[in-house]
């Protein structure tokens, strides 16, 4: 993978060197297209074949026109001003006027090189798990029929976008041969997910907490917005929910404190909808992991039942009050409800009857850095529907491999390299207090100074170490932001048993009379007796016959006792004794009555134990006795466990933090950029949020996303000063994208400071040639941004760049200096994030122009481009079109100035109100005026 993406870098190198303007060589998948002579038209073989062809500049409204209505299918963009197309021999001549070279589309062309090579030098009987996807104009069947003609198995099948979709096991010789096919567009290696927030298995008892500076101010919380999240399941999954078997999904407002581990308040009081995509033949969507319970929480948690150290701990965006959950993992950790087909699953969210417009993932593929079906989907799936802002974690692959002190490039995961999405790195929290460094944590990813050296949590300028760096093969700026991701403190699902420890149940205990024990049981004699349980059938314990199904000698951090009581014991006492080696004393740990209630009890074993050092559960015993006055009663106890619980990154109180027992049952500190992207979720549904109540009620995600990058946080120079180990770079760079999120601007704006956003949808957007001013007038020094952001056209897989639709954007100052964007001193035609930025503007007159430098993939039927721009800064006179036409696409003017006012309205309303405003104030001053006479 590294060589490949050596490659690609170089090759994109290439192109914009070679280019300029956009007219360099045709590169794709690795390869230089164009280094090839052209194929002649008069000798192309009768057929529909699929080829690559190539435009003479420029591809202009008109020429997609003719494209399609040529006859021939246009499959894909091919940087700079090419096509993949199905197409005959006349389909081609159609257009040769326009042509600059025709090509075949060919095998090699269709396999990342690191595959292809692969593939060949392994043998034809070696097998493969491969993601074949077809071109649009065949079926889903006919694909199916060529896989089995060449001795591949078909695992699955689906339709992604435009086009079938096939996992597929065959061999090597197989899959080479199907890349001759004419039915097949690209072949890769079938993806194998992985939770984002993997770094926490290298630590034992580690944990994150958002620092105060992220704090919801202002009332903004998220209130009124829905958002989504697939991730391993939410909590006990005994929500109360109702079940719809026609839609597949619970629903209902979660108010079920459950008769077994009571459902996590955070959550108590939220609409949701939940897809039990993971295992749903039993109806669960338990969080068996807990994983997408702290995602859950960190993104809209609201715990007033559990307040942390007599605080609620509340996620970002704590008043979302309806949500989407799409629980994808099994029990046995596999992702079983992601198909290879990721657009079904934002389908599924966007659909749902609640409507969520934020989507939040922190799952991805390891080890895949190239534009591939994954990431094609998901921009696919953001070009259809640009209401929905999906969000992915940047992946935790970052490391120094080469022990230079430095963090290694390119290293994003998929599909959070697609272009569309809002990618998410992770930045250090603010936990000063925590000792634990990189070094210690992961030895071999850091083993040299200062990122050896460095605390993990002790610098919110500071970079997580293992946050995944940029660039992106073709030379995409990533990520798109980072939030904090270390040391997060959030929801601890009450279904997690860890791995060292033992369940034993349900439990049936009858009572054989006053002051006896039980019998321990779990599906009969024998199987209590093969996971070593004792099983006591004598009235009453003695030392010999305990209960010891823990057969650890040392345990640090937690030994947790959990279970729950599924019957009512009719009267008497139930008592919960543990047997304690060192004091050769029983111990009681808790008494229950009918009348105290049933419910899920949880118990840290370490804490009634006198000797807390090694071998501290050698001969650990536990015991439950009854008084009862009915022999004939008794008691059901279900999922009985005894664990050595790490709790991920720790608890609160194993790193000194005070915190009660039931808070460190119920929080928990994880870490990753998984970690991270709940916190930039809960971002973007505050932000949704504002804008809603200053009347855009349905912003697009790019609109979304350019608000996060205009008011993010530049970490410049990092946390190892600006010499040699220089961490973060001045932005936009491959480190922390355009900056750490930070509304404090947004939602506490300083006096003087203004923002005006601008939305422009199809029919108002860019087309190739065209070109939009607005002029405005900047007051003061403070600093000018401008953001523009748009929602690209899915690329081809194997693209070598990955933008389609080329817009400019430049800024000219009142002295005549022009700006451009991302820190360059010309047009950027690589990312569809833009931005420019000038720190001490001069004061006077700016105008702001937009180019469509390149268009071929507009939306229909204006074949345009939408996008929209973001101004801030001291920027009083909203910016118009020109100097007479203002904006008629809808545009929002958020000034916060003395008055701290905020208005949104169409452009072209503001012009048609003001004269009737002036003639009410002349009414109202001549009437002042007869009154004073």
């Amino acid at each position: 993978m590294t060589r490949y993406f050596i490659r690609l870098m170089t090759l994109a190198g290439l192109s914009l060197a070679g280019c300029g303007r956009g007219t360099g060589p045709l590169i794709f998948n690795g390869h230089v297209v164009d280094r090839d002579a052209s194929l002649r038209m008069s000798s192309l073989p009768s057929g529909r074949l699929p080829y690559i062809i190539r435009f003479r500049g420029r591809v202009m409204p008109a020429d997609v026109s003719m494209l399609e209505s040529s006859g021939m299918v246009k499959e894909g963009y091919v940087p700079e001003n090419g096509f993949i197309v199905l197409a005959n021999r006349g389909d081609l001549l159609n257009l040769k006027d326009r042509l600059a070279g025709v090509w075949a589309y060919r095998p090699s062309f269709r396999v990342p090189p690191d595959f292809y090579d692969r593939l060949i030098a392994s043998g034809p009987d070696a097998t493969y798990d491969a993601l074949v996807l077809g071109f649009r104009s065949v079926t889903g069947g006919t694909l199916v029929q060529d896989i089995e003609s060449l001795e591949g198995t078909v695992v699955g099948t689906a339709r992604s976008g435009d086009g079938p979709l096939a996992h597929v096991r065959a061999g090597a010789g197989s899959l080479l041969s199907l890349a001759s096919s004419s039915d097949v567009r690209w072949i890769q290696p079938y993806p194998r997910f992985i939770l984002l927030n993997d770094v926490a298995s290298w630590i034992i008892g580690a944990r994150m907490s958002a620092s105060t500076v992220y704090e919801n101010t202002n009332g903004y919380d998220g209130r009124g917005q829905a958002v989504a999240i697939a991730d391993t399941g939410l909590d006990t999954g005994n929500a109360g929910l109702a079940y719809d078997p026609s839609e597949g999904r619970f629903y209902g407002t979660i108010t079920d404190t459950g008769t077994g581990m009571p459902f996590h308040p955070a959550f108590l009081g939220k609409q949701v909808s939940v897809y039990a995509e993971g295992y749903p033949d039993v109806y669960s969507f338990a969080d068996n992991v807990g994983h997408g319970t702290h995602v859950a929480g960190t993104l809209l948690g609201h715990d007033t039942v559990t307040p942390f150290a007599g605080m609620p701990h509340d996620g970002m965006a704590y008043g979302v009050d309806r949500f989407v959950f799409q629980a994808v993992m099994n029990r046995q950790g596999q992702f079983t409800g992601i198909s290879f087909s990721i657009g079904k699953l934002f389908e599924q969210a966007y659909d749902d009857p609640l409507a969520p417009r934020i989507h939040s993932d922190s799952w991805g593929v390891s080890n895949i850095n190239y534009y591939d079906i994954l990431a094609w989907e998901l921009d696919t799936f953001m070009w259809s529907h640009p209401d929905m802002l999906v969000l992915f974690a940047a992946g935790n692959d970052g490391m120094d491999a080469d022990a230079d002190g430095i963090v290694d490039p390119g290293s994003i995961e998929t599909p959070a390299l697609a272009k569309d999405c809002l990618t998410v790195g992770a930045s250090e929290s603010y936990r000063p207090t925590i000792k634990l460094t990189y070094g210690v944590a992961w030895p071999a990813s850091f083993p040299a100074p200062p990122i050896s050296t460095g605390r993990i949590a002790d610098d919110p300028d500071g970079m997580a170490a293992f946050s995944s760096r940029g660039p992106a093969s073709d030379g995409r700026i990533e990520p798109d932001l980072v939030a904090p991701g270390t040391f997060i403190l959030s929801a601890r699902s009450g279904s997690v048993f860890y791995s060292n420890g033992f369940e034993h149940g349900p439990g049936a205990f009858s009572i054989s009379g006053t002051s006896q024990g039980f019998a321990i049981q779990k599906y009969g004699y024998e199987s209590a007796q093969a996971l070593g349980v004792t099983v006591v059938t004598a009235p009453v314990l003695s030392a010999a016959e305990l209960f010891t199904p823990l057969s650890i000698a040392s345990v640090s951090g937690r030994a947790e006792l959990s279970f729950s009581v599924s019957s009512y014991l009719p009267d008497g006492v139930l008592s919960l004794e543990c047997y304690d080696p060192s004091s050769g004393s029983w111990i009681t740990m808790d008494t229950f009555t009918e009348t105290t209630g049933w419910q899920g009890k949880d118990y840290d074993i370490l804490s009634y134990l006198t000797d807390t050092s090694t071998d501290n559960l050698n001969g650990f015993g536990l015991r439950f006795t009854v008084s009862a006055s009915d022999p004939a009663d008794y008691v059901m106890l279900d999922d009985i466990a005894i664990s050595t619980v790490t709790d991920g990154w720790g608890s609160a109180s194993s790193w000194g933090i005070t915190a009660t027992s039931r808070e460190d049952r119920r929080y928990v500190f994880l870490g990753g950029t998984s970690m991270a992207t709940p916190v930039a979720a809960g971002g973007a549904a505050i932000v949704r949020q504002w804008l809603a109540l200053r009347g855009m009620t349905a912003p697009s995600a790019a609109l979304v996303k350019a608000v996060l990058i205009n008011t993010a946080h530049d970490m410049y120079p990092g946390q190892y000063g600006i010499g040699k180990y220089l961490e973060v770079p001045g932005r936009p760079n491959n480190v922390e994208g355009w900056g750490r999120l930070d509304l404090r601007r947004l939602l506490s704006p300083p006096r003087g400071w203004y923002l005006h956003v601008f939305d422009y949808p199809t029919g108002r957007g860019m087309t190739t040639a065209g070109q939009r001013t607005l002029e405005f007038e900047v007051l003061d020094h403070e600093l000018l941004m401008i953001t523009l952001v748009w929602t690209d056209y899915p690329a081809s897989p194997g693209a070598s760049k990955a933008i389609v639709n080329q817009l400019e954007v430049s800024v000219t100052d009142p002295a005549g200096r022009t700006y451009y964007p991302n820190g360059m001193d010309q047009p950027d035609l690589t990312n569809n994030i833009q931005q420019i930025e000038i720190p001490d503007p001069e004061t006077g007159i700016y105008r702001l122009t937009i180019k469509g430098h390149n268009v071929p993939q507009g939306v229909q039927p204006a074949d345009d481009q939408p996008y929209a721009l973001v101004v801030s800064g001291g920027v009083f006179r909203r910016p118009v079109e020109g100097r007479l036409y203002p904006n008629r696409g809808f545009s929002c003017s958020l000034a916060y100035g003395t008055s701290g006012s905020a208005s949104c309205m169409y452009g072209m309303a503001l012009l048609l109100l003001l004269p009737a405003l002036l003639l009410v104030a002349r009414y109202a001053l001549a009437r002042r005026r007869e009154r004073g006479a």
